[in-house]
């Protein structure tokens, strides 16, 4: 990410719906600003997704976010797992897929279901 003076750089990206413009500093400032609205309970988890999230910001698509539990529905415990237990659940924002240029947020997919794993 570029910044010169108080101009924003974009990048154009390449993604399923062809070319879309991306603004990097918007990303990193919406990030950075988001990080009083989030935590693990735990410093070293918090500092470790925080740092991953403004250093290797390559597009909206593949920022790593803390879900908290209550983001979750219809949560099935399946199997142990090696950190903790595994469950099938239902997130129901989805993970993010792009970034509305115009509303300077996310955009989600909606509602996936996968898996998730309760660290203990």
């Amino acid at each position: 990410m570029e910044n010169i003076g108080e101009k924003s750089i974009y990048s154009r990206r390449k993604n399923k719906e062809g070319d879309k413009i991306t603004c990097d500093s918007c990303i990193f400032f919406h990030l950075f600003n988001s990080f009083k609205n989030w935590s693990s309970g735990n410093e070293f988890i918090d500092n470790l997704l925080r740092r991953c999230q403004l250093e290797q910001l390559l597009k909206p698509e593949n920022i790593v976010e803390w879900v908290p539990y209550e983001n979750f529905e219809d949560v099935k415990y399946e199997t142990k797992g090696g950190f903790g237990s595994i469950y099938s659940a239902t997130w129901i924002v989805g993970w993010i897929s792009g970034w509305d240029n115009t509303n300077k947020q996310f955009i989600r997919i909606g509602k996936k279901k996968g898996c998730i794993e309760i660290i203990k």
